[in-house]
């Protein structure tokens, strides 16, 4: 059996990388022989490269399905390779929902955040019940993963249960105070019952959480200008305003134009300290 460079594994991590995984569990008889050195710097690539995938997600909130999809594969292979450093007689031709259980608590973090990637992608294809079911999964495997509530407060959302959205809302935000998106979401799901002073106070919290995310005060100002508080919504506006001129990004063009406007209309009508 041949032996197979590290290199060959992780670049890239895609379809190409999931078929050598793939056909690497499927060809028992020519399976290649990992190097243990070459196994261990795999791992440590692959991990490395989902936590800073998931370290911009906390701050973004902004993944496609295709990256979604990548870091589901990277972290199933994370698990395999792990499995078989930590066991060599571990079977890795089974599933992960039949591997993870079995495993170590190091070992199960990983498989937390393969069920909460897989469940971001269910979510997405309208596959409620199997998103519910990747991100309590998640949280059996490690209750710190604190984004899966989010999740499930989303796939209520979907199902009109508002209640239920609330309850895990909050969830996400006693898990970590700072997952400013835990906030946002139970801000918008305020705004839906009519309850804007409420939602206005989760958006507080959510600007004060990451005050660089222009989405948040975006809608946040937006908030303050709908129940016509608008010396605070102007405050908020000039923020926004100084922000997205020094990032010089022109996806926000449209809304520079109406921020500008609703200033200077409003510095004429209103007397702002």
């Amino acid at each position: 059996m041949r032996k197979i460079n590290a290199r060959e594994l992780v670049l890239p991590v895609g379809d190409s990388a999931y078929d050598l995984w793939r056909n690497y569990r499927k060809d028992k008889k020519n399976r290649p022989i990992l190097p243990r050195e070459s196994e261990e710097r795999v791992l440590l690539q692959l991990i490395d490269r989902g936590e800073q995938f998931f370290r911009h997600w906390y701050d973004s909130f902004a993944a496609t399905d295709e990256e979604w999809l990548e870091l589901s594969r990277t972290y199933a292979w994370a698990v395999y390779l792990q499995a078989i450093q930590t066991d060599e007689k571990v079977n890795i031709d089974v599933t992960l929902e039949q591997l993870c259980p079995k495993m170590n608590e190091d070992i199960k973090r990983l498989c937390a955040r393969y069920s909460y990637s897989m469940g971001q992608i269910d979510l997405r294809k309208g596959r409620l019940k199997e998103a519910e079911n990747n991100y309590h999964r998640a949280l059996y495997y490690d209750k710190d993963m604190c984004l899966s509530p989010i999740g499930l407060g989303d796939k209520y959302v979907m199902e009109e249960k508002l209640g239920n959205a609330d309850e895990y809302f909050n969830k996400a935000i006693n898990c970590d105070k700072n997952l400013c998106y835990g906030h946002f979401k139970l801000g918008n799901l305020l705004l839906a019952r009519n309850q804007q002073e409420l939602a206005i106070g989760s958006y507080k919290n959510a600007v004060q959480c990451s005050p660089e995310n222009t989405f948040f005060v975006y809608v946040l100002a937006r908030a303050y200008e709908n129940k016509n508080r608008y010396c605070d919504a102007i405050s908020l506006y000039r923020n926004l305003y100084d922000i997205l001129k020094k990032s010089g990004n022109h996806e926000y063009r449209s809304q520079l134009d109406y921020i500008m406007k609703y200033i200077n209309t409003g510095e004429q009508q209103y007397t702002c300290n």
